[in-house]
């Protein structure tokens, strides 16, 4: 009768273990989809012209933005390059911010992974 009520216990723990693992990950997905969002929302308002593409007087601004947002130094040099390399499109910068957080969170390391491709 003991064997049955601990085997019991460790069976709901492990259900319950599990169901904690689901939560956690929803949780994950719903906290990196509302840092796209922002960030898409960044990018959009820094487009001042609409034209879908980051010209070189709203590049500051978005540089200085995405790294206000991410608490990051991102390079001037670096990011003009990477936009120069990809026509300059919001595309490529959402692309820039999708990669960034492939590790939940936007890092140095991330970034430098970004420039340097």
């Amino acid at each position: 009768m003991l064997h049955s009520k601990s085997g019991d216990n460790a069976d709901k723990l492990f259900s319950q273990v599990k169901k904690n693992e689901n939560i956690l990950k929803a949780n994950r997905n719903s906290m990196r989809t509302s840092k796209l969002q922002n960030a898409m929302a960044v990018i959009m308002s820094t487009d001042v012209d609409g034209d879908m593409k980051i010209d070189e007087n709203e590049e500051s601004s978005l540089r200085k933005s995405l790294g206000s947002v991410y608490n990051l130094e991102i390079s001037e040099d670096d990011f003009s390059k990477f936009l120069d390399r990809r026509s300059r499109s919001i595309a490529a910068v959402m692309d820039f911010v999708k990669v960034s957080l492939e590790d939940e969170e936007i890092t140095s390391k991330n970034i430098r992974k970004i420039f340097d491709s």
